[in-house]
């Protein structure tokens, strides 16, 4: 899904040239506030209510000139969004085409999120020397103050949301000038890991060429989506970088049934070697999440492993409904008897229709013999109980299996785990939406571990990309369509959710700043007994 929804939607150097009239710049802005005003959950509270909201409508409106380029619409439509802080809801903003006349330039160094801040965690030839350093301020403004400065440009959740927006920002001349102008460098203020404080000039350079840095944690890497190993002999290792699998795209047989914009997701998750001619090779090459988890959960049991670290490090998310099997696997009954304590709450809408593949109410109604109108709520849980028996739920595939695919896995365990590890997630910033929804039922049904980084999702906050598309224009973005309240007595932990041993910067230091700290510090976190 998103925060993804940072890199996917990147801002472009130069939008279309093309020339519109204000009748047509209004017509786009009156379909974008009524989707807006009908997809999301609520558009007013941010803005102190509807007047509010509907006064900065008015004023947003008010600027549209014959003069109004498709760059300034597209920011403006997105200034009406910032204010939720939903990072489920925006505008995109690759409407145009890069400028061949001013070519991209990149910040040499890279920054990675800490539970305390900033710190360099790659860079160009020449400056490996910063490698670990603390970011204290850009360009004289302290890192707290650019975190206030991004969170008016784009929506984030948390602080954390910010912290990655930020360190987005920073990556290249195009995103730096948001938050600095036009500048052939940056003036970076930097704390070394032995407490040096200095202030560096980095100019931006023509090429994005990080010194590839190994790691002392011998991973398999097998495939760039997902894939499952044994770390030591106590402790095996999911890694999962999308909240996707073969599994999403059915049997695809056949596969011409598939419509283009899915034949290009399955090339884009197939095993990043050259695309083949064959769509069935592409879609058989992507790794299925059952047969992973489910022959990992059997090695470990084969040598009674006690731990089993699942990295949702870069997990930006996905589908939920994914995960269900894999808590099966892992918590048998405890998953199927377990009632989630938090809301999840709906608006029905045209938007949210049309993705559910209906074209009206009446066909809704039709469909669940209800009787709703638009603009009512569907009040839940984000994991929905069922009143049936636990036998009947341990049959029941809408629990047990992803539309039916995984039972070969599930439907014979009667209740019992495959295999029952201690889990232990790693999580950062990155670790967004449905990726985040696994974690927080990994740490509520199986009291899982939590390490790493808080992620930029919020628990408390609005949820799923309900797509949009605007007549005229063509912008295009997301409204998110439902409300959820994971922590309803905790709102603190509802914004940020610290995890239960929290990597700070010198926790980093104290592995040299592998790119797998994260993993080195839970793997002696198990050592030491402090992870039982």
């Amino acid at each position: 899904m998103l925060l993804f929804f940072a890199l996917l939607f990147a801002v472009s150097v130069l939008h279309s040239q093309e020339k519109y009239t204000r009748e047509i710049w209004l017509e786009d802005f009156h379909t974008f506030v009524k989707y807006f005003q009908e997809t999301h959950p609520d558009p007013y509270t941010a803005y102190g209510g509807r007047s509010y909201f509907m006064k900065a409508v008015q004023q947003a409106r008010a600027t549209l000139t014959e003069d109004t380029t498709l760059e300034e619409f597209t920011e403006l439509l997105s200034g009406l969004i910032v204010p939720l802080g939903d990072a489920h809801s925006w505008v995109r903003r690759d409407a145009g085409q890069t400028d061949e006349t001013n070519p991209e330039k990149y910040n040499p160094l890279v920054f990675q999120v800490a539970t305390d801040g900033l710190f360099v965690s790659g860079a160009n030839p020449g400056f490996t020397s910063y490698i670990g350093h603390k970011l204290l301020a850009v360009e004289g403004q302290t890192v707290d103050s650019l975190l206030y400065e991004v969170g008016k440009l784009e929506p984030v959740e948390n602080r954390y949301g910010a912290f990655l927006e930020l360190r987005y920002r920073l990556w290249n001349l195009q995103m730096a000038a948001s938050l600095f102008g036009k500048k052939e460098g940056l003036t970076f203020t930097l704390q070394s890991p032995a407490g040096e404080i200095l202030q560096v000039e980095m100019p931006f350079q023509d090429s994005l060429d990080r010194v590839k840095r190994e790691s002392k944690v011998n991973l398999s890497e097998e495939n760039g989506l997902l894939y499952g190993q044994m770390l030591a002999p106590d402790t095996g290792y999911l890694r999962w970088n999308s909240m996707t699998a073969r599994e999403v795209f059915g049997n695809m047989d056949p596969v011409v049934s598939y419509s283009q914009s899915m034949m290009d997701q399955i090339y884009q998750y197939y095993l990043k070697r050259e695309k083949p001619e064959d769509p069935q090779e592409a879609y058989l090459g992507i790794p299925g999440i059952y047969d992973t988890f489910a022959d990992l959960l059997s090695v470990m049991k084969s040598q009674q492993a006690e731990y089993l670290i699942i990295d949702l490090r870069t997990n930006g998310g996905g589908m939920t409904p994914l995960c269900l099997p894999l808590l099966y696997m892992l918590y048998g009954d405890a998953y199927l008897e377990y009632k989630d304590q938090g809301e999840y709450n709906r608006i029905l809408s045209p938007l949210l229709l049309k993705k559910w593949g209906l074209d009206s109410i009446e066909a809704y109604n039709e469909k669940y013999g209800t009787a709703c109108q638009w603009g009512d709520f569907l009040f839940g849980s984000l994991m929905q109980t069922s009143d049936e028996s636990l036998e009947e739920k341990r049959m029941n595939l809408s629990l047990i299996t992803y539309q039916g695919m995984g039972k070969e896995h599930t439907e014979d365990l009667q209740g019992v785990p495959l295999y029952q590890p201690h889990v232990i997630v790693l999580c950062s910033p990155a670790t967004f939406s449905a990726a985040y929804h696994f974690m927080y039922f990994l740490a509520q049904i199986g009291g899982a571990t939590v390490a790493g980084v808080p992620a930029a999702q919020a628990g408390n906050t609005f949820m799923e990309v309900t797509p949009f598309e605007l007549p005229h224009t063509k912008i295009s973005g997301s409204f998110s369509n439902a409300l959820q309240i994971m922590f309803p007595q905790d709102p603190e932990k509802g914004n940020v959710y610290m995890p239960d041993f929290p990597m700070r910067w010198k926790d980093y230091g104290a592995y040299d700043f592998d790119p797998n700290a994260e993993i080195l510090y839970v793997l002696d976190l198990i050592k030491s007994g402090r992870i039982k």
